[in-house]
């Protein structure tokens, strides 16, 4: 009889073990971001009234276990009631942890206007929250803070 229920022990254990042998799922490495935000930035030492960055950004996230993407930008910048600078390229993408994406606003590939943010959530809307340095390794770069907000996919 021990035999026996050893036997259908062993039994048991293998069949239940082939019908939840299923390799779990990991999940993804990166939120998705993948849409339109909503980007507002200010610069230190300058009320908004004089220095303000504002428009939108796209990003486009084919893997979410990729760190890299790409995406569009449409930014107008205005300081001190000067005539607004515009904005549409977006470039250098990427998730550099698990909720931290950096990313680089222009063509000027010397003295990039670069952006360093956390993706998180206030209140249910996801947004990105961090620094950025209008000519950054220029001997006049101009560093503040942005908050860009989802606005749709």
């Amino acid at each position: 009889m021990k035999r026996l229920f050893a036997v259908l022990a062993v039994v048991s254990t293998l069949l239940l073990g082939a019908c939840g042998g299923e390799n779990p799922v990991a999940p993804p490495k990166y939120p998705d971001i993948a849409g339109t935000f909503q980007l507002n930035a200010t610069y230190d030492g300058f009320t908004q009234a004089l220095a303000q960055s504002t428009g939108t950004i796209g990003f486009e996230q084919f893997d979410r276990n990729s760190p890299t993407m790409s995406g569009t930008a449409n930014i107008t910048t205005r300081i001190s009631g000067a005539t607004p600078v515009l904005v549409n390229v977006i470039t250098g993408i990427t998730f550099t942890g698990p909720n931290t994406i950096t990313f680089k606003l222009g063509n000027n590939l010397v003295n990039p206007w670069e952006f360093t943010g956390t993706v998180g959530s206030n209140g249910g809307t996801q947004e990105i929250r961090g620094t950025h340095i209008l000519g950054k390794g220029s001997a006049t770069p101009f560093p503040g803070q942005f908050v860009a907000v989802f606005l749709r996919r």
